[in-house]
Parts: C-alpha cells; sequence; structure tokens
C-alpha cells in the first residue's frame, strides 16, 4: 500500500509539474460532413491558446481537447468555432485534472475506502 501512495504521489506531482492538463468536450452539432466540417473545426480548435491535442469525432458531432488549463479559455475555443460557422458550438463536459490531497501521507497504510471496526458489524 505504501508502494503504491508513493507512487500515487509521484504520478500527481509529475501531473501537476506539466501544467495541469485537463481533457474538455465540446459539442458541435452544427458540423455536417467529415471531409471539410471536421477538418475546419479541428484547424480552428487547434491554433487556440492552450490546446495541446484536438480529436474530432464526425459520428458524435463532438471535439476532445487536452488543453493547458492556465491559458485555456473554453468561451473562445467556443467563439471561434462560431465565428467559423459552427453556430451551435457549445461545451459538452470539462474533466478536471485529479487533485492530491494535502492530508494525505506517503508513508501511511490507512485505506481511504476503509470502514472502522467499530461500525463495521453494528
Amino acid at each position: 500500500m505504501i508502494r503504491i501512495l508513493k507512487l500515487s504521489v509521484v504520478c500527481a506531482a509529475m501531473f501537476l509539474l506539466s501544467g495541469c492538463t485537463s481533457e474538455v468536450t465540446l459539442s458541435v452539432p452544427d458540423m455536417m460532413c467529415e471531409e471539410s466540417c471536421a477538418v475546419k473545426v479541428r484547424e480552428v480548435l487547434s491554433k487556440q491558446e492552450g490546446v495541446q491535442s484536438v480529436k474530432v469525432d464526425f459520428p458524435s458531432r463532438t471535439a476532445t481537447l487536452a488543453v493547458r488549463e492556465s491559458n485555456f479559455s473554453t468561451e473562445q475555443a467556443i467563439a471561434a468555432l462560431v465565428d467559423h460557422g459552427f453556430d451551435e458550438a457549445a461545451l459538452k463536459t470539462a474533466v478536471a485534472p485529479p487533485t492530491v490531497s494535502s492530508s494525505a501521507s506517503a508513508t501511511s497504510d490507512a485505506s481511504p475506502t476503509a470502514v472502522p471496526k467499530a461500525a463495521a458489524g453494528d
């Protein structure tokens, strides 16, 4: 358990130092064709500040972006899509990066889901 916690703390620290990357999914329901519309959506979103990668899924009419939270603006990304004729573009989901609890200790053997013995059989 200690080894897992240490690994988790190291991974979380590396993640935080990398610029806090989050995933944002935009709905683009007025994307009508895969050949040019999907390509244009990818092009427009790739130029937005803070965007690290863009994956456009034409069948679901969505674009999923990996972004640096520190300098990405969902509102500006949507405005850029609207400026290019995708008037119904909107935020579908935003997934925040995992957070590290300041109370978690790398040397603790306690499981976060452990039930105290006194409460377990009552």
